[in-house]
């Protein structure tokens, strides 16, 4: 059995998806980029018939996300090693899908530590210089962890402590922090989005930190926000908005063990935005409490609202829903009320026959595309997903 897994989604040119991902098998993980037109087929001219793969010593290797640069080269950030010691790396590729030989060595940058560290994004600043930020566990707790590289894939030693920041954000004494998402600002400042155990549960966690890697302390209390929901709750998604107001979503659970999303939004100063369902945060409780529900990605809509992709179970009780797994989107108006001019209570799903995960979603002219994978009977398929502006599906697409 072979299973593939699909971590992100880019839209290149405005004509060109890239897909990232990898595959799992008996022989091993070998990680992926396939590259398709903007009508869902596949662009031959890239690597070997659109698909650039690669093994990679280990049995941990992912690739976990990626950003263009320079319009017409990939950045991939990736994970790499075993289990007891996975690093951050970057491969970079060409427009034909081929290593960039100019980068790092063969085109591939590891950074190799004596932890385990798990990649959770990658940024490209508007210099050129690449930022890599995810999780280091350190043995008894987890820090965030923030990397940065010049150009040519080597180590900006400028940053941070000779390149990296690898910081217990001191919200809880001895607490564990896990980043979940990185984003650039524009004044180029680093914004960190995650959550830490803090008084036996976890809260969600804004941090923002200068270029040089210092956390801005003019930004929340001391360059934190910290966001209590009520429950153990996890960020998944960051999201700038061009008014620099912040997203932030994820996964709670109402402090009753009951599946929930979370959303907030924050001023730039890092003040809560009480124009935002009163107080700047809001939990939206899903219909169906199944607790399979993934909070993987937000996007702004053109009237200002919110649109969140998930994986979960219809609410529908209806002898007709569907018992398997769905991609969905929720809508969410720009004030934090639910859109119910959308689907179920403003949740849209889009209903296979098998067990379907959200992976990434992107907008171009007018459409939403989205990433995600279907399981068939126990191997997994990569897909995309076309819905137009009022959240309908495109069947006919590819």
């Amino acid at each position: 059995i072979t299973n593939n897994y699909v971590s992100d989604l880019l839209i290149q040119n405005s004509n060109k998806f890239i897909i990232t991902g990898w595959e799992n098998s008996s022989a091993g993980n070998q990680i992926w980029v396939k590259s398709l037109s903007s009508d869902g087929e596949p662009d031959v001219a890239f690597a070997d018939n659109g698909v650039f793969r690669t093994t990679l010593e280990g049995n941990n290797s992912r690739a976990i996300s990626a950003v263009s640069v320079e319009t017409d080269k990939l950045l991939i950030g990736i994970n790499t090693g075993n289990d007891s010691n996975t690093n951050f790396g970057i491969l970079r590729l060409k427009s034909d899908g081929t290593l960039d030989n100019n980068f790092g060595t063969d085109g591939l940058v590891i950074t190799e530590s004596d932890s385990i560290d798990q990649l959770q994004q990658i940024a490209i600043q508007p210099d050129g210089k690449v930022l890599l930020g995810g999780t280091r566990f350190n043995g008894g707790t987890v820090d965030i962890l923030i990397a940065r590289y010049n150009e040519d894939g080597s180590i900006d030693p400028s940053f941070g402590n000779n390149g990296t920041v690898s910081m217990d954000m001191g919200i809880v004494t001895g607490s564990s922090d896990f980043l979940t998402d990185i984003a650039l600002d524009s004044n180029s400042n680093i914004l960190v989005s995650g959550y830490t155990d803090s008084a036996g549960r976890y809260d969600v966690f804004i941090s923002r930190f200068d270029t040089a890697g210092n956390l801005d302390t003019s930004f929340g209390t001391q360059g934190t926000t910290l966001i209590d929901f009520g429950g153990n709750d996890a960020s998944t998604d960051l999201l700038i908005q061009e008014d620099g107001k912040i997203i932030v979503v994820g996964r709670g659970d109402n402090g009753i063990r009951t599946p929930t999303l979370i959303a907030a939004r924050l001023l730039d100063s890092g003040t809560l935005d009480d124009s935002f369902s009163g107080d700047g945060s809001a939990i939206y409780p899903f219909g169906n409490q199944n607790p399979q529900h993934h909070v993987e990605k937000v996007l702004t809509k053109g009237d200002g609202g919110l649109l969140v992709l998930l994986t979960g179970y219809q609410s529908s009780l209806s002898p007709e829903a569907s018992r398997d797994l769905e991609v969905s989107l929720f809508a969410i108006k720009s004030d934090g009320e639910v859109d119910l001019s959308y689907g179920i209570n403003g949740q849209v799903y889009f209903d296979s026959t098998v067990n379907d995960y959200a992976a990434d979603i992107e907008e171009l002219n007018g459409f939403y595309y989205i990433a995600a994978v279907s399981d068939s009977k126990g191997n997994t398929v990569e897909s995309i997903i076309k819905v137009d502006s009022n959240l309908v599906l495109q069947p006919d697409y590819p």
